[in-house]
């Protein structure tokens, strides 16, 4: 027998329904006819292999077995035991808060210092907390994790116990031609932040001559057969019309762009004009047709994301605590401590984090909680980041606009609608 997914995606307009699970980000349109007798099915239990003995026509008993089979497939049906529980996790680990920069838009605010501030023995009891957990995913990070003498051997542990992906958050400064091929062997994939196209533009957020050392150890990193590299760039108020610039920089150098929001936290604080938020921007503009023309099918051509911190994306503190994500580490209570955890795995994969005072109010945050969305029909696909919401949110005239055209745009993907 089947039932509907917990995490549920549910919009209706007029005649039609969108169903999906939010955490896998799969989602179907259907009429609301369709739904309903659907929905009657799986409330009283009325399996596909029971469906030609309910209707007379072959053609409908067909469309529904085959309806119900995409949805199994989507995971928007799923088994009646299944407590849909979380299988994989990754994580973020900020093995440090040292680093060797000091960038204005910092949201660790890392230590700037020679000396070394970091406990070994401490990271290795992380180390081994969260290789217990057997993420998915692990991202070494900080600070800037290349500053601890011991980073190639914790790497090699790392490694040498972890069979999923590990990647490298780093700024770059610390690459070179003999250590690149020793990254090369031990992660997947380098991602050096830029914040910039040249050096002007670099030096300003990062700090003077860092932009040739990355374009140094980007050189370094595909000279020892390094594949999967990508660079970074933060848009601010003050650098978002050379955001084209750096696209070009990067396909120049062949590598993966990543166009991140700032965040006016940590010591981006005091940073805070940095933030973009349009206030004048106008609604003019039609749809273009060659949009229209695209979306011109039943399904929706959109897609949507989820928030990682919901469904199992973490980031771990130097010290051990636990957060939903880096932005909230200098807002909000940690979740836990994971050396602190009593059995780590069941804290995880039983998901008794969610028992957490800090999660509940996590939880409230998301955008389908505001009063002003919860009755929208594209909501699931306008937002999928708390943090960015709760940011937007602060100035009501770039919300308001922002509302507005997102609106115009996702309504039409969605239902066809103007």
């Amino acid at each position: 027998m089947r039932k509907f997914t917990k995490n549920l995606l549910f919009l209706k307009n007029g005649e039609q329904v969108i169903i999906g699970n939010k955490y896998e980000c799969t989602f179907l349109k259907i009429s609301r006819e369709c739904y309903d007798i659907l929905n009657g099915f799986v409330k009283n239990k009325v399996d596909k292999d029971e469906y030609e003995r309910v209707f007379e026509d072959h053609g409908d008993s067909e469309y529904f077995s085959e309806l119900y089979d995409k949805l199994v497939e989507k995971k928007i049906l799923v088994s009646e035991d299944d407590k849909e529980l979380l299988k994989k996790f990754d994580i973020q680990w900020e093995v440090t808060n040292q680093c060797n920069l000091h960038c204005k838009h910092c949201i660790a605010d890392a230590v700037t210092t020679s000396k070394l501030i970091a406990d070994k023995n401490v990271i290795y009891d992380i180390a081994d907390r969260i290789l217990g957990i057997e993420p998915g995913n692990i991202t070494i990070t900080g600070g800037e994790p290349m500053v601890l003498p011991f980073f190639f051997e914790l790497s090699e542990y790392i490694r040498s116990r972890h069979s999923g992906e590990l990647d490298l958050m780093t700024n770059g400064t610390y690459i070179n031609r003999e250590n690149a091929h020793r990254i090369k062997e031990l992660y997947d994939t380098v991602f050096i932040s830029i914040d910039g196209y040249d050096e002007k533009s670099c030096s300003e957020i990062r700090g003077a001559g860092v932009f040739g050392k990355v374009l140094e150890a980007v050189k370094c990193l595909k000279d020892a057969g390094v594949e999967n590299i990508s660079l970074s760039f933060v848009l601010t108020t003050a650098n978002r019309e050379h955001e084209q610039d750096f696209l070009e920089l990067c396909k120049r150098l062949d590598v993966r762009p990543m166009v991140r929001t700032f965040s006016p936290v940590g010591r981006g604080e005091a940073h805070k004009d940095w933030y973009i938020q349009d206030e004048s921007v106008e609604d003019n503009d039609p749809v273009d047709p060659k949009f229209v023309e695209k979306t011109k099918k039943t399904q929706p051509y959109i897609e949507f994301g989820a928030c990682g911190g919901r469904y199992g994306s973490f980031t771990v503190s130097p010290k051990g605590d636990l957060f939903l994500c880096s932005p909230y580490e200098c807002s909000e209570k940690p979740i836990g401590n994971i050396l602190k955890v009593e059995d780590v795995r069941s804290y995880f994969y039983a998901e008794e984090f969610r028992k957490a005072e800090t999660y509940k109010i996590f939880e409230k945050k998301m955008p389908e909680n505001f009063k002003r969305c919860s009755e929208c029909n594209v909501q699931y696909f306008c937002w999928h980041c708390p943090f960015l919401f709760e940011q937007t949110m602060k100035n009501e005239k770039a919300f308001d606009n922002y509302c507005k055209l997102r609106k115009k745009e996702l309504s039409f993907s969605l239902w066809g609608e103007i």
